[in-house]
This record gives C-alpha cells, sequence and structure tokens, in this order.
C-alpha cells in the first residue's frame, strides 16, 4: 500500500505497480508513504472513495509470475516471515508453465488469484484494468486533479521469451476456477465507470 497525498494504491503484486508508484512519484505532492504489505482490511486509515488498485486478466497474472519465478528463482525455503507466494513456490513450482497451471488446479481449486484479488478490489473504489493502465492510471489521476506526464514503458516487464502456451482445455479450467473475480469485476466496471 502507498499513501500519496489523501489517496491509497494497494499494489496487487504482478500487476503493474511498480509503474503506477514511478508516475506517481512524479505528480504527487508529497512523496508516496509504502505502508506495510497491507491490503484495505488491515488499513486503520482506510478511505474507499480515495483508494485504488490494478485488475490484472487471472490467466496473464499466472503468466506473469511463472515468468518471474523461472527468471529470479522458486522460494521454497520456509522462513520465518510469511510471504503468500511461497504458498504457490512451495506447492506448484513447475519447469513448464502447462505444469504450473496444472499443479495451481489441484492445490487451489477456488482460484488463488480470485484470493488475491478480494482481499482488495471490494474496497477499492477505483480498479484500473492492467492491460488499459497508462490511458486508465492518466485519465484518473487527472480526475483527481493532477497533470500527469505518464511514461509508456513499462517498469519490471517480465520476460515475454519465456513460453507461457498452454492447452485450451486447461486455460478453460484455470479461467473457470478464476470466473468469481473476473464477474465480480465485470460487474464492478459497470457500476464505477459508467
Amino acid at each position: 500500500m502507498f499513501r500519496f497525498d489523501k489517496y491509497s494504491f494497494y499494489h496487487i503484486p504482478k500487476t503493474g505497480g511498480k509503474y503506477v508508484l514511478y508516475c506517481i512519484n512524479k505528480i504527487a505532492k508529497t512523496r508516496p508513504h509504502k505502508g506495510i504489505h497491507s491490503n484495505p482490511l488491515y488499513n486503520k486509515k482506510h478511505k474507499y472513495n480515495h483508494s485504488m488498485c490494478v485488475f490484472r486478466d487471472p490467466l496473464d497474472w499466472y503468466k506473469s509470475y511463472f515468468r518471474y519465478r523461472i527468471k529470479n528463482g522458486w522460494k521454497i525455503k520456509k522462513t520465518n516471515t510469511y510471504d503468500g507466494f511461497h504458498v504457490l513456490d512451495i506447492h506448484c513450482k513447475a519447469g513448464t508453465f502447462e505444469k504450473f497451471i496444472e499443479n495451481v488446479i489441484v492445490y487451489n481449486i477456488n482460484g488463488y488469484v480470485t484470493d488475491l484479488y478480494l482481499r482488495y478490489l471490494p474496497f477499492c473504489k477505483h480498479i484500473l484494468q492492467q492491460k488499459n493502465l497508462e490511458t486508465e492510471l492518466k485519465n484518473l489521476l487527472e480526475n483527481f486533479g493532477y497533470n500527469p506526464k505518464i511514461v509508456k514503458k513499462r517498469i519490471n516487464e517480465t520476460d515475454k521469451s519465456i513460453n507461457t502456451d498452454i492447452s485450451s482445455e486447461l486455460k478453460e479450467k484455470i479461467t473457470c476456477i478464476e470466473s468469481q473475480i473476473i464477474r465480480y469485476y465485470t460487474k464492478r466496471r459497470k457500476v464505477t465507470y459508467d
């Protein structure tokens, strides 16, 4: 979570948060203050009308996470500090994206990304779409009264050369498992932006 001026940006990992922070740093009157890694439920100063986060399609989220772990290594060593991603790494680690998704399906039948997003989306007034992040962030910051100079360059983008192809059957299964958050997001977008 990052606070700047009177606003809060909740950084859901692997959704473009470093890019958003980079852009906020360019225009905020006060330097963004990083709070503890928290979601709105744990933030006592949470103000719904002044909060935002970014939604990324669940399959794209898994692709980004897999590419990141292939490049940077899986965190499978248990530590004293709990990191929710260690759960994915310990139970779903694989050498191919297809096997990774198979492991995700077996390990978490409810959908890992759905569980992650439900800690943020219901509590944020503004939900930006990752695939249109530059445009939506610019529009939102203008609505907040800023004059943003949004750059087109993404920060911390994963290596697209790592293969993330899966069968249509497997894609259908993971989409079905994550359908709750996709439906929720689609409904919220209609309410928030129409």
